[in-house]
């Protein structure tokens, strides 16, 4: 134990009612020797006052209160607040008014006042003396009649306390947060086409260029040399002797004989096949001067995917997700069985068509088969009509509200009831936009549901760039194709 002797603490009531707990304090901001911190008559006598009180005063009052009977109960009326560095001790000091010389000037009725003249005659004493307040105005009174003073740090204060308005927003938060807890909970992110997890869709895509007018002739003379228009003549048609009818009516036997002779070839028969062959030129002309642009018409647009998962405890209730282009483009479902799909392998538009054939004399018999008048059903000429009932639909499944497959700005999709603790749902879209300029903007997907009080949202920052390619290489393969298939023929 030091043998220095201790320093003497007066606090006012200010520090006891709103200051922290005596022994949380950091004392040793008065240094390393001992202190005796001194609770005089006139602050037990305003904590007398305060017990009635409501709020923190009131309950900071009671509590030091049942203190002071347990020290007035101990035999030197004092306790240990904090064992060591510094060592303090809480001594309890009623002392009597009449007891202390009042000071000229000073108040004793006034209980500040009353502190600071029992403080100023410990003084007298020769002892170590402070006044340990939280008011300015006692402070500047015990400055004027030589009392040191230390006014209570800010770090001393308890937290402020709650006013009505606080402690009602604190309910509400506090419902707020027992509502949410009873919400579906989403997780949700963005993958490309491959699955792999995406926080940009950057995409550079290729953009076919017009063949120049002049390859464009060569390439169709090229055809035209290929395949050039026949020349044919008008032919009479052939008679034959008809047999003898076996049976009455039409004798179905008689189309295999060619006794019915050989159709003929009319001027007109000519004239068709020659303006044929002319449209059929003019399209092949069509074709290569379009074939960048049939390209680009089938280019792979971008393409991602929106996936979401209610990892919740409860459904999610009336369910809205929504898909939306900001920007100078816009967006279409995507179906992954590609029934949607247009790619270069469907279709015969990588192929040139071949001329029409010229026109020549054949059976009548062939003319009557090709013609498909015996091979008709007689079952399809009248079918029952069954009205079409609209497909039921299941609570649990997403269905499209907008843009499954036209263009839009904003996707939609809805779900009854979206159940938790399910695979994740995946939403696909693609972008579609002008090839004239780059192409940038955002995607923005959210999910809202009638028991979800904010939305889930997730932005996918779009850029598309455009490289350009020619197509002449391509439009030669073509005339190549063709010349095979024609030889074929």
């Amino acid at each position: 134990m030091s043998d220095r002797p201790p320093l003497i603490i007066f606090p006012d009531t200010n520090v006891l009612v709103q200051g922290r707990a005596l022994h949380d304090l950091p004392w040793s901001e008065f240094g390393t020797g001992p202190i005796d911190l001194v609770l005089c008559g006139p602050v037990i006598r305003e904590l007398d006052r305060l017990k009635t009180r409501p709020g923190r005063a009131g309950k900071v009052a009671r509590a030091y209160s049942t203190k002071v009977r347990e020290l007035m109960s101990s035999a030197d009326k004092s306790e240990v607040l904090v064992e060591s560095t510094p060592r303090v001790m809480l001594r309890l000091s009623p002392g009597k008014t009449n007891l202390a010389p009042q000071r000229q000037g000073l108040d004793v009725g006034h209980d500040d006042q009353a502190i600071i003249n029992q403080a100023l005659a410990r003084l007298d004493q020769g002892e170590n003396v402070v006044l340990l307040t939280g008011d300015n105005f006692a402070a500047l009174a015990a400055e004027e009649f030589g009392l040191p003073v230390r006014l209570m740090p800010d770090h001393w204060l308890k937290e402020p306390e709650k006013d009505d308005s606080a402690r009602e927003l604190a309910r509400r938060d506090a419902e707020i947060a027992r509502l949410k807890a009873t919400e579906p909970t989403l997780e949700h992110r963005f993958i490309d086409a491959d699955g792999n997890e995406i926080e940009r869709l950057e995409v550079t895509m290729k953009r076919y260029q017009p063949i120049i007018p002049e390859e464009v002739d060569r390439l169709v003379a090229r055809v035209g040399a290929l395949a050039p228009m026949a020349a044919v003549t008008p032919v009479a048609a052939a008679k034959y002797a008809k047999p003898r009818a076996t049976g009455r009516g039409f004798d179905l036997s008689e189309i295999s004989y060619p006794s019915l002779g050989m159709t003929p070839v009319t001027q007109a028969d000519v004239e068709k096949y020659e303006s044929d062959y002319r449209d059929w030129l003019s399209g092949v002309r069509r074709k290569i001067a379009g074939f960048h642009a049939e390209w680009n018409r089938r280019r792979e647009w971008p393409r991602a995917i929106f996936c979401a998962t209610n990892t919740g405890s409860r459904p999610a209730n009336d369910v809205l997700v929504e898909v939306e282009a900001s920007g100078d483009f816009k967006l279409s479902g995507y179906r992954q069985d590609g029934d949607d799909d247009e790619g270069p392998k469907r279709g015969s538009w990588l192929e040139l068509s071949l001329p029409p054939t010229p026109p020549k004399p054949m059976p009548r018999s062939v003319g009557m088969l090709a013609h498909d008048w015996l091979g008709r059903d007689p079952s399809l000429l009248s079918r029952p009509y069954f009205p079409t009932m609209p497909p039921r639909r299941d609570d649990d499944v997403f269905y499209w509200r907008e843009g499954r497959s036209d263009q839009t700005e904003v996707l939609s999709l809805e779900c009854k009831a979206w159940r938790h603790g399910r695979d994740e749902e995946e939403f696909s879209f693609r972008v579609w936009a002008s090839d004239e300029g780059e192409v940038r903007g955002l995607i923005t997907a959210r999910v809202n549901a009638s028991n979800l009080s904010d939305a889930a949202e997730r932005r996918l920052p779009l850029r598309i760039t455009f490289e350009d390619r020619e197509c002449l290489t391509m439009a030669e393969s073509l005339v190549d194709d063709f010349a095979v298939r024609l030889a074929r023929r």
